[in-house]
């Protein structure tokens, strides 16, 4: 037993600890320490610096390891997708548009989770999200709003055309003109 591993009564005595007490209260100030906000800072820079020196072995280490376990890691790929496949396909749609999902989630709310055309609801459900379409200008890759499937397809029929679009609404006026003289 390593010399001075014990404790003291309310005596002053010297107890000793047996090894597993004496690993047991070790293993309690280890994770009182690195529970401490305060060591927070030292522990994420001796880790980082740790990475770094040992940043050869570590992808060695991780090379064999997805050798060895590529079933398992291509069995969770596949959970973690089906799990979390409407936050995946939101991501992707952000990305694509240029727009973070935090920027989408707040045009989202703008629109009063609304299409900005026909103002049909949009479900506050994530699951459901897919059927939000981001319109955005072809010309400058600006991002317009957020539209219902119907609606986006309508201005993608009109060629994004707005001359187009607003002689089909005078169009339609005409023929609602002639359906309330009969």
């Amino acid at each position: 037993m390593p010399k001075g591993s014990g404790i003291r009564d309310s005596n002053g005595r010297f107890i000793a600890l047996s090894e597993d007490e004496r690993k047991k209260r070790r293993k309690e100030s280890v994770q009182k320490w690195y529970a401490n906000p305060e060591n927070r800072e030292r522990i994420q820079e001796k880790r980082n610096l740790a990475r770094k020196l040992n940043r050869e072995t570590n992808l060695e280490y991780y090379k064999q390891y997805r050798e060895k376990n590529i079933e398992f890691i291509q069995a969770a790929k596949v959970k973690y997708r089906m799990k979390n496949r409407h936050l995946i396909n939101l991501r992707e749609r952000c990305k694509r548009h240029n727009i973070s999902i935090q920027s989408f989630l707040e045009m989202l709310e703008k629109q009063d989770y609304t299409c900005a055309i026909c103002k049909g609801k949009f479900v506050h459900d994530p699951n459901t999200w897919n059927s939000i379409h981001v319109d955005h200008c072809h010309k400058l890759n600006l991002v317009r709003g957020l539209l219902c499937g119907t609606c986006n397809k309508g201005l993608g029929q009109f060629k994004e055309n707005s001359s187009i679009l607003f002689n089909a609404g005078k169009y339609l006026l005409l023929f609602d003109k002639e359906v309330e003289l009969v």
